[in-house]
């Protein structure tokens, strides 16, 4: 024990103690250190103690530190202590660590030198307000209350934003940077990887050997940079030539600083796993190797940790087994391979190539449920009636092995052809897949009826050639194979979800909660502008409202659109020890269960699901661990989704810059202040037509995200119109891909560039 920590149980002050006193303090004025510890009982020789105690929640942010020596809780003194989000626009917002204060937008100017994920304390300004007087909006700040008739005049008064000064950076997220080297000053400067950073990095001293210009490059910043400083550093690793798409992974890895090779200890616990399933770890588990249970996945997938069989009852009844790899069976909680799973969070999948959460020992053979061997995994077994609907389920240990590694595509083949497949294999499976597909229908449209919400947001599929590179970029197909297994998946979670909240014991679940209700306002105001209109006009929607606006809008030309405006007005999901149900399937509970080879969370609901069924209460976790692991989970399933997309954009810039000054046919997809975002019709690539390069008329958004009219000539340009474009630029550091205009389908060949004319705006 340190003399620290001995002063501070001396003098039997818990830090928490301080933080509640000064929250709850209801004269909310700075105090003293001297006047706090009077309220302690702290006598003179312990006020050096006392003193330490307090600086280090100054430290951490917990109480604010004020001139004069006196300090106040962060709440009484106007401010925030949270995480900074960038954003590409230059500004950000801070993420309270906790409580229900809502984010702190900064502006340009308070973000500068501030990198996404700091550690910042915030002092909070002046609200920004709006107010609604019919058509018209006027905008006025202040905290007290308006001045003047105004406030007579029954206008509804929101808040809008809150902003904030950055007082404080408390812990800087990361000191290096994945950026482009250019020339400069000195040994030149790093361009940032993105949007999410607004400042250079100018590098001291001499290069490194073999480093130049054209390189991406990770530099360590050694000099912050201010208002009035720019950022230094320098550099500590060289990525490869910015030309070269072979180097999209690492940069990746890099930038989100996600774990590559896997420690030498973790290494050394696979070498010591059995190669096969042995007699004495099948004692005790159900043996299901005679039923035919088959994996299904995507053509690409390596790690197969789910397999489904069916069977017909009687009285039209259904058998479905939902069979997960037993994860847990080899990975003891406190392992090295433990400890590494729950650094990492989840499995990142790039295209070509994925970063695993469980070493190739694992995750690509003793767990991967392979056809024609023996696995260990935990089943659910449920039974359906005929109407689809869940009467009964169980869960146990089990043995099983896979009949078949089935593709989506191979099983979409089989269940639309109406004839026989060829591979006997496959017309063995036939009446199995067709039965699976008649359930998984019904259990689709249950699932509807009760309001669950079906996002079918098309997502893109990265073809590479041999070498690496981009070939296309299309539509990923999905299908009712895709259906199949997700109904099931679903199913199976909730089955586990149901038996965990009945059990009692401390738990994962997945919870996605109720939209905020001015989010619901704005998004039903938004609906107005396509005719779609909510009966309630409070922002108090059930999943069953959205689900039949969903409905309305499937087969417009805007249906994209609207389905992107919804997804971004609801929650992020996440991982919580309460179950607070699952807002976008309507399910009251719900957990993660069917993938513990990549996703952590699914490997401790494995643990405490099998002490359970061993008779005995969960013992492995407490719910001060549990709520860590839910949040270092949802924290790092965000950070692998943003690199997964982050990558899909640099993929989809290089393929656009070898194709600059081709043009294409593409379809209106969203109306911006920006200018007009446009799909195109061969590949599923989106750019921007900017409004200044429209110079045959002046453009007003005249219904935000649905149509552009032009002032002079009242040109119209609507969500679904097609139009031709030409590729101008593809900024692959930026992710920027841009259009000029060609013509809209059905208008006379007009020209949009030329000379431009001066406008007021």
């Amino acid at each position: 024990m340190t003399k620290k920590e001995n002063t501070k149980q001396n003098i039997d002050v818990a830090p928490e103690a301080i933080v509640a006193y000064l929250r709850d303090d209801m004269r909310g004025r700075p105090l003293t250190i001297r006047a706090l510890a009077d309220q302690f009982g702290i006598q003179k020789g312990q006020m050096r103690a006392f003193q330490r105690i307090v600086k280090d929640l100054a430290g951490e942010g917990r109480v604010a530190k004020l001139p004069g020596r006196r300090v106040q809780g962060v709440e009484r003194a106007g401010r925030v202590t949270g995480r900074f989000q960038a954003h590409a626009g230059g500004f950000g917002f801070i993420i309270p660590d906790e409580g229900p204060e809502k984010d702190l937008f900064i502006s340009p100017p308070e973000a500068r030198g501030l990198m996404d994920g700091d550690r910042v304390v915030a002092e909070v300004l002046q609200a920004r307000k709006q107010i609604r007087n019919g058509g018209r909006k006027e905008r006025w700040r202040g905290r007290g209350p308006q001045r003047g008739p105004e406030k007579d005049r029954g206008k509804e008064i929101t808040d809008r934003r809150r902003s904030g000064r950055v007082v404080e950076v408390l812990e800087r997220a990361s000191r290096d940077v994945v950026g482009l080297l250019v020339e400069g000053p000195g040994a030149g400067r790093v361009i940032p990887d993105g949007k999410r950073i607004s400042f250079d990095i100018y590098i001291q001293g001499r290069r490194r050997k073999g480093v130049r210009p054209g390189q991406m490059v990770v530099a360590r910043i050694s000099d912050d940079p201010d208002q009035f400083n720019v950022a230094r550093g320098k550099i500590i690793e060289v990525l490869g030539d910015a030309d070269d798409p072979d180097i999209d992974a690492a940069v990746m890895t890099r930038k989100f600083q996600l774990a590559e090779d896997f420690p030498q200890e973790v290494l050394a616990e696979s070498r010591k796993l059995p190669r096969r399933i042995t007699p004495r770890e099948r004692k005790g588990r159900v043996d299901l190797r005679d039923v035919p249970t088959v994996t299904i996945d995507g053509v690409t997938a390596k790690d197969f940790d789910d397999a489904v069989s069916v069977k017909r009852l009687s009285r039209g009844r259904t058998r479905l087994l939902v069979s997960i790899a037993d994860v847990g069976h080899f990975v003891p909680p406190g392992s090295a391979t433990d400890r590494e799973a729950l650094r990492r969070g989840t499995s990142v999948y790039f295209p070509g190539e994925v970063v695993s959460m469980l070493p190739p020992a694992l995750s690509d053979h003793l767990c991967s449920l392979r056809p024609s061997v023996n696995r260990l995994t935990l089943t659910v077994e449920m039974i359906f009636n005929k109407e689809g609907e869940r009467d009964h389920f169980d869960i146990f240990p089990s043995l099983i092995k896979s009949a078949a590694r089935l593709t989506y595509a191979q099983v979409w083949d089989v269940l639309s052809s109406r004839r026989a497949p060829r591979s006997p294999r496959l017309k063995e499976l036939a009446p199995s897949l067709r039965m699976m597909e008649r359930l998984a229908m019904k259990m689709r449209e249950r699932r509807r009826e009760r309001g669950s919400l079906d996002f079918d947001l098309p997502e893109p599929e990265i073809v590479l050639d041999l070498q690496g590179r981009v070939e296309n970029i299309v539509k990923a197909e999905r299908t009712v194979a895709h259906q199949i297994i997700e109904e099931f998946m679903i199913a199976a979670n909730e089955a586990v979800a149901e038996l965990l909240l009945r059990s009692g014991v401390p738990a994962i679940h997945r919870v996605h909660e109720k939209p905020d209700r001015e989010k619901m306002k704005e998004l039903g105001r938004f609906l107005g502008f396509f005719g779609l209109h909510m009966k309630r006009k409070d922002g108090d929607w059930t999943p069953g409202d959205i689900s039949r606006i969903l409905q309305q809008a499937e087969g417009r030309p805007e249906e994209a659109l609207i389905y992107r405006i919804t997804l971004r007005a609801m929650k992020q999901a996440r991982y919580c020890q309460g179950a607070l149900g699952h807002f976008g399937l309507a399910s009251e509970m719900y957990t993660h269960f069917t993938s513990p080879i990549r996703r952590y969370p699914d490997l401790v609901v494995h643990r405490i699901l099998k002490e359970l069924l061993a008779g005995g209460a969960s013992t492995t976790y407490s719910a001060g661990q549990l709520g860590e692991i839910t949040a270092q989970s949802s924290q790092r399933e965000r950070l692998a989704l943003e690199a997964e997309r982050e990558i899909i954009a640099v993929k989809k810039a290089r393929f656009m810059k070898e194709r600059v000054g081709e043009e294409f046919p593409g379809i209106i997809a969203e109306i911006t202040r920006g200018g007009i975002r446009v799909d195109l019709i061969p590949y599923f690539i989106n750019g921007l037509i900017p409004l200044s390069s429209m110079t045959d008329d002046f453009y007003l958004v005249d219904e935000p995200g649905s149509r552009l009219v032009g002032k002079r000539s009242k040109r119209t340009f609507r969500v679904g119109d097609q139009v031709l474009v030409q590729a101008v630029k593809a900024d692959v550091l930026r992710r920027d891909i841009l259009f000029a205009l060609i013509q809209k389908v059905g208008d006379t060949p007009r020209k949009t560039a030329g000379k431009k004319r001066k406008r007021k705006r």
